[in-house]
């Protein structure tokens, strides 16, 4: 794609019916890489900040200790930014093992993986899904921040205002067909 992309924001929403292309996969960035990358799992760690759909975490592990681990993974030193554990209310659930944290709970620890990583473009499949109230519009408001700052997104749900907000350019995925705009996109 040419041109300066900075501040674009690809919004994808789900209709009923059969799964989407990328979500056969799985969803996850890394399970299609795409020219240049040759399947590199890397990528996703090194490019982007990634939210998946299920939260893919060590439930053994405490919130602190997965988010320690991503980081550095992601080839980062240092704690999580306190404005990502304020924003998040992770303060009392760094010490806590995964595996006793609800699902909303988790969620929000995999947002502070993805943001907390200081990346440019962020993929975040439904990271609204399982948020209290509270939380969903502090994400919603920190991803303007973030957006009318330069960055990146892709922002997949199944909230058309969610996407009316976060979003310049829109596809939806039906009945396995992807649509931009007034038409199919061939896949």
């Amino acid at each position: 794609m040419p041109g300066d992309r900075r501040g674009q924001r690809l919004g994808e929403i789900h209709t009923p019916g059969p799964a989407g292309p990328g979500e056969e996969a799985g969803g996850r960035p890394d399970a299609v890489p795409g020219p240049g990358y040759g399947g590199d799992r890397r990528f996703p760690r090194q490019v982007l900040g990634y939210v998946p759909q299920d939260s893919q975490l060590a439930l053994e592990l405490t919130a602190g200790e997965q988010l320690a681990l991503w980081r550095a993974a992601c080839g980062l030193r240092g704690p999580v930014q306190e404005e990502l554990i304020a924003l998040l209310g992770l303060e009392g659930l760094l010490k806590r093992r995964l595996g006793e944290l609800s699902g909303g709970m988790r969620q929000r620890v995999s947002i502070a993986m993805a943001l907390s990583t200081g990346r440019e473009v962020l993929a975040l499949d439904e990271a609204s899904s399982g948020l209290d109230e509270g939380y969903r519009e502090g994400l919603l408001s920190w991803m303007e921040n973030f957006l009318a700052g330069g960055g990146c997104a892709v922002w997949c749900t199944h909230l058309p205002d969610e996407l009316e907000r976060l979003c310049t350019s829109c596809m939806t995925l039906r009945e396995g067909r992807a649509y931009w705009g007034d038409g199919p996109v061939p896949l």
